[in-house]
């Protein structure tokens, strides 16, 4: 058993994967974007540490032991592997659009004798399977940006539903709508604050990631160009009418607020002179904007009572 309170960077928590599953990623994803994908099961200071910082700065482990936890978006089940590692106590189900993806999930849980994890085909991105649910805890792990608006307006209120009350929402690597540099799709600085009619033409003609100069609008929405805000998240979960969305404090690892987790996690690079100033400027600006001004996203929202909140 992983204990929540180790270190989830450690090397000897490192998965890894046998070679039959290293074929099987490069039959669904490519042998170029198989070998990223790996990493995401492989290395302990990449998607292990990040879920780590995720649930234990927002839950306390003893709230996790029976509870129910869906990962939604789960792909080929490396964010399940973790989390089902690292806090075993929990039951855990994965969902995913691509059927593809959760014939390898499946192998991966027989492979790492995972009992009680699962994982289903979505039937729509914004629905999932019958007889699912509710849920103590949803996760979900760089899904949200990739989410074209309307999808949004249907996704999230249907991942509310499926919550039970007092269940949290866990949001994470989601980039922030108005950072000062796009650094998700583009790595443009002043996109985020142009209107959409200009940061497409924009992105197209001063990116120099692949694939952006021959993108349209769309393209570039379902890329992630445009990230989100605790504001625009908050606003459609309380349109729902069920339960009151409170955004928790990520203060369980002894983190003071939102840009001092960022901080503590950003890149596995620790606290740089230059990410200290970056913090501090953030903290200034956060009053202003209303919400933490930081690259991307870590949020949980509790489905509380309105009764009680």
């Amino acid at each position: 058993m992983v204990e929540a309170a180790t270190d989830p960077r450690s090397s000897k928590h490192a998965p890894r994967l046998p070679e039959a599953l290293r074929g099987r990623l490069a039959d669904v994803y490519g042998a170029e974007r198989a070998a990223r994908v790996a990493r995401r099961f492989e290395d302990p200071a990449f998607l292990r540490a990040q879920l780590h910082t995720l649930v234990a700065a927002h839950l306390p482990e003893a709230r996790l032991a029976g509870a129910s936890i869906l990962d939604f978006g789960c792909g080929t089940g490396a964010s399940l592997l973790h989390l089902a590692q690292m806090f075993p106590e929990a039951r855990y189900v994965g969902v995913e659009l691509e059927a593809d993806y959760v014939d390898v999930a499946r192998e991966v849980f027989a492979a790492f004798d995972l009992h009680g994890v699962e994982a289903h085909v979505s039937p729509s991105p914004d629905a999932l399977p019958e007889g699912l649910g509710p849920f103590d805890v949803i996760v979900c792990n760089a899904v949200v940006e990739h989410l074209l608006p309307e999808e949004r307006a249907a996704l999230l209120p249907m991942l509310w539903r499926a919550l039970k009350p007092g269940g949290v929402l866990l949001l994470t690597e989601t980039p922030w709508r108005w950072f000062p540099k796009e650094l998700h799709t583009t790595g443009l600085w002043g996109i985020n604050w142009l209107p959409d009619w200009l940061a497409g033409p924009y992105a197209r003609a001063a990116s120099r990631r692949p694939g952006i100069a021959q993108a349209d609008w769309p393209s570039l929405l379902r890329r992630g160009i445009r990230g989100t805000t605790v504001g625009e998240i908050v606003g459609i979960l309380a349109s729902v009418g069920e339960g009151t969305p409170v955004v928790l404090p990520p203060t369980r690892l002894g983190h003071a607020d939102h840009v001092d987790l960022w901080l503590g996690r950003s890149g596995g690079k620790g606290r740089t002179p230059r990410k200290a100033a970056a913090a501090q400027v953030a903290r200034w600006a956060t009053p202003l904007f209303g919400e933490p001004m930081v690259p991307t996203l870590t949020l949980g929202v509790e489905k509380a009572d309105p009764r009680t909140s």
